[in-house]
């Protein structure tokens, strides 16, 4: 890990109060994620934020905990968070930021103080970026709110954060300012980006709503099924599923299935990723289920439809 500190001081404010009037109400939400964010910037420019940057070891390793193709960012404001690598694991304090690399297998545990667990988590689409809050539960479970996305130029950030944690990894005379000045870039991204959220609507507070951002934010878990989401929403599977297919036309299991699938091709127009690893990264537990699925969908397995990509840019000139 690379622990890349410059004296923080603690973080006095209690949130949770703003975080749950902000819940049914966008712009608010957006304002408070605006400070939080403008914070920790301001932070980081006085040298005064601690960042934690695992060491990139153990990445796209199947089995276990799971990961995500693109990078995260985790903005502990209350307690502490317990992640778990596959070579190392270490505690993100209340202030510090975490730098999540991209295909970094990692589980997160929380940790009460003072005051009730609470963080703030960046995710990153094709066309934006996300922020939302989460909480613990009683068994030091991380449980999310519906997320917001915004618009954004995504590849340059996440190249400056794979460029970060690259960095972190081999430390040096100049690796403290190195990283410094591209999270700045980095968070100053995401500041602008706040004044674009997306112009299709937020997902809904109700249940479905909440259903809907909780399969996007977990799609790379394979314990997303109807009784995992019934849990984390407090209801029953066979409520849920009524609930959700009289509202969108279709099982929660097709949606599911659907939105893995479409972040699959999204991943497969890229070579960083073989299939067995998208098939991981898109919650699924083997390659052949995977292939199944996305063959019933796409009339074509995964490495057909790559190969149709490759054939594709090989026809039209550079």
């Amino acid at each position: 890990m690379s622990k890349i500190r410059t004296n923080p001081d603690s973080l006095a404010q209690n949130l949770h109060a703003e975080v749950a009037a902000a819940r049914s109400d966008q712009a608010q939400r957006i304002g408070l994620y605006h400070r939080l964010v403008s914070r920790a910037f301001g932070r980081l420019e006085a040298r005064r934020l601690t960042m934690k940057i695992p060491r990139l070891r153990g990445l796209r390793r199947r089995g276990g905990a799971p990961f995500h193709a693109t990078p995260e960012l985790f903005f502990q404001q209350e307690g502490s968070a317990l992640f778990a690598m596959p070579v190392e694991r270490f505690t993100v304090a209340s202030g510090d930021v975490c730098v999540m690399p991209r295909g970094m297998p990692h589980e997160e545990m929380a940790r009460g103080g003072r005051r009730p667990f609470l963080t703030l988590i960046t995710m990153f689409w094709p066309d934006g970026f996300s922020l939302h809050f989460g909480h613990a539960n009683d068994e030091g479970q991380v449980r999310s709110d519906p997320h917001d996305r915004f618009l954004l130029s995504t590849p340059f950030v996440t190249q400056c954060l794979d460029e970060v944690a690259s960095a972190a990894d081999r430390p040096g005379e100049t690796t403290g300012d190195y990283v410094h000045h591209l999270m700045l870039v980095v968070l100053g991204a995401l500041l602008d980006g706040l004044g674009h959220p997306q112009a299709k609507k937020p997902p809904g507070q109700d249940l479905v709503g909440r259903c809907q951002a909780l399969i996007e934010q977990h799609l790379n878990t394979q314990q997303v099924s109807v009784t995992w989401l019934a849990q984390h929403l407090g209801c029953t599977p066979d409520h849920l599923s009524r609930a959700f297919q009289r509202k969108t036309g279709v099982t929660l299991i097709d949606s599911v299935n659907r939105l893995r699938i479409e972040h699959a091709i999204h991943l497969m127009r890229g070579d960083e990723f073989n299939i067995g690893e998208i098939a991981w990264a898109t919650g699924y537990a083997t390659q052949s289920y995977f292939n199944r699925l996305f063959r019933r969908q796409m009339g074509m397995t995964p490495r057909q439809y790559r190969s149709s990509i490759a054939g594709l840019r090989k026809a039209i000139p550079g």
